[in-house]
């Protein structure tokens, strides 16, 4: 069997919030948002097909909302700001079909994921995506089984152009 090369993909919320935050990992101090970003442009500039979830939009735009409620800033704007960028990186926003929602159900009882997850996998899976792109560490141990979840890092390493 041939394996088709790794060209569409759907990307989890954490990946956007990445960039929108511009999120470094606690841990190391490494800049989470500079390969995140850089998978964005690749979407942008056409080399992968970005797919995305409209509960995953659902769950980044309130994100930011809560955010801007925390820091005092204009949730409306916020909310809006974060829309344009998920729009303006080209990404194909896919909203779920019934049966998706019904697998959804099945992934939070079976795998034990939150319901934002439990749509991004059934999305991944119903639609044929080649991988999910996420930092959830225990998202991915558990969907990983079902699907390729990669990491911003690991997608870009697959992709080199070396």
């Amino acid at each position: 069997m041939v394996r088709k090369p790794l060209t569409d993909i759907i990307v989890d919320a954490n990946i956007f919030l990445n960039v929108l935050k511009r999120e470094t990992d606690f841990r190391t101090g490494k800049p989470l948002w500079k390969p995140s970003s850089t998978l964005l442009t690749y979407v942008s500039d056409g080399i992968l097909r970005g797919n995305i979830c409209f509960v995953t939009v659902l769950e980044i735009v309130h994100a930011v909302r809560v955010n801007a409620c925390k820091s005092g800033s204009d949730e409306t704007v916020a909310m809006r700001l974060a829309l344009k960028a998920i729009s303006d990186f080209g990404f194909k926003q896919i909203i779920p079909e019934p049966f998706i929602l019904q697998n959804s159900l099945s992934f939070m009882f079976d795998l034990r994921i939150d319901p934002y997850d439990a749509v991004l996998l059934a999305t991944a899976l119903g639609t044929d995506m080649d991988a999910i792109i996420s930092r959830d560490e225990k998202f991915t141990a558990k969907a990983s089984k079902l699907i390729p979840v990669l990491s911003p890092e690991e997608l870009l390493e697959k992709i080199s152009f070396k």
